[in-house]
């Protein structure tokens, strides 16, 4: 099993750096390796140099009222829509029903199989009473979630109904995705970077640092923050990068092919951007 895991991390890492290679123009010179005593992580051959790839993910972990990490919770979150869907539509065998849970400010899962039976009941419960018959529409329909404990305690504001017309049934269920990703802040940028400057790092004609942010809600950066401008401005990672070892750093927001990079001669500079 750990076999398994590490070889799929690796075939991950090498995945990142491949999709950089992409937006970057650049073609290796030979197919990436995986280093099996890392630092770092991925040995890439380009233009004649061999280079030594360390890679990180960014995850979100800055927002003051959030009290858990959201690549923890997210996976909570999808383990409870997976069971809304388990449950019989209650709306009958003709309609695909989508619930929208909006949180006040932080996505809160509850914990434990009663807690999740109370959430689905509640949520099911409230959106019957404000709609008791579905139908396709175009406008959904937002329901306050007042006067229900446990959905009160899960910090739920609303839940918003809509119906579609499909076959066969389906519930389905989402959350307010803007209430989780913040953008990057200079001290989760910095806790980040931070623990790939404590590694003893063998000789190589350069060591680049990527990190990469993914699809998820845990990975999201925010899309157009922070500017090169503002990274520029974020003193400690200044000084972090200025003493450490990389000879280039890359901030990679693969979902919107947005590109940064930072050099001890340039700082931070955008080199590619979503199209608009």
């Amino acid at each position: 099993m750990a076999d398994h895991h590490q070889e799929a991390k690796a075939a991950g890492e090498r995945e990142a750096v491949r999709l950089l290679l992409e937006d970057l123009g650049e073609i290796p010179d030979r197919p990436l390796e995986s280093e099996a005593h890392d630092p770092p992580d991925v040995w890439l051959w380009l233009r004649g140099r061999r280079i030594g790839v360390e890679v990180t993910r960014f995850f979100s972990n800055d927002r003051p009222a959030r009290s858990e990490r959201l690549k923890d919770i997210v996976p909570r979150w999808n383990s409870l829509a997976s069971r809304f869907e388990e449950t019989p539509a209650p709306w009958g065998e003709s309609l695909r029903v989508g619930l929208h849970v909006c949180f006040s400010d932080r996505l809160r899962v509850p914990k434990g199989q009663r807690h999740h039976k109370a959430f689905i009941d509640e949520t099911l419960r409230l959106a019957l009473g404000g709609c008791p018959q579905p139908a396709p529409r175009r406008t959904p329909l937002k329901v306050p979630a007042s006067g229900y404990p446990e959905l009160t305690r899960c910090e739920v504001e609303e839940v918003v109904v809509c119906g579609i017309a499909a076959r066969p049934a389906r519930l389905s269920v989402d959350w307010n995705g803007e209430c989780g990703p913040i953008g990057l802040s200079e001290a989760e940028l910095r806790a980040t970077l931070k623990e790939k400057f404590e590694k003893d790092y063998p000789k190589a004609d350069a060591l680049w640092l990527l990190v990469t942010a993914g699809h998820s809600f845990a990975e999201t950066m925010g899309i157009d923050e922070p500017s090169a401008e503002e990274l520029n401005e974020f003193t400690d990672v200044t000084e972090l990068l200025q003493n450490g070892p990389f000879d280039r750093v890359f901030l990679h927001q693969r979902p919107w092919a947005r590109l940064l990079d930072w050099t001890p001669a340039k700082g931070w500079a955008l080199l590619k951007d979503r199209p608009r």
